[in-house]
């Protein structure tokens, strides 16, 4: 049994130590939120193997979860036979990030608004 973490790694909503880790390292952000949910999900007892999928807001996906999905969606392809099975997979993730992203656009703009400044000012 496989149980799977999905994080989204935004710099808004993480603390300072995710900007400083992506400033040298494309995916150090995601690496280092996977990282933290294998610490905070280590006292858990179950059978089976805990996989950390962490995203962050420009895609960059850490690297165990990498290895994960490819071999998802080798399987995947496997069993459905449809050799597109895999990359609709990474699709489905990729889409999930656009939402995220969308929602922290719409959060930042909705913020702004809400104590009075305009646009020029955001800008």
């Amino acid at each position: 049994m496989i149980i799977i973490g999905f994080v989204l790694v935004g710099l808004k909503n993480n603390n300072n130590n995710n900007l400083e880790a992506s400033l040298y390292e494309a995916g150090a952000a995601a690496e280092l939120a996977a990282s933290n949910k294998v610490v905070k999900y280590a006292g858990l007892s179950f059978q089976g193997e805990f996989v950390p999928i962490a995203v962050e807001s420009y895609g960059p996906i850490n690297r165990d979860a990498l290895r994960f999905l490819s071999e998802l969606g080798r399987r995947l392809v496997e069993t459905t036979g449809d050799v597109r099975a895999s990359s609709f997979l990474l699709q489905r993730i990729s889409v999930v990030v656009q939402r995220f992203n969308s929602l922290l656009l719409h959060d930042c703009f909705f913020d702004n608004v809400r104590v009075g400044r305009t646009a020029k000012q955001i800008l």
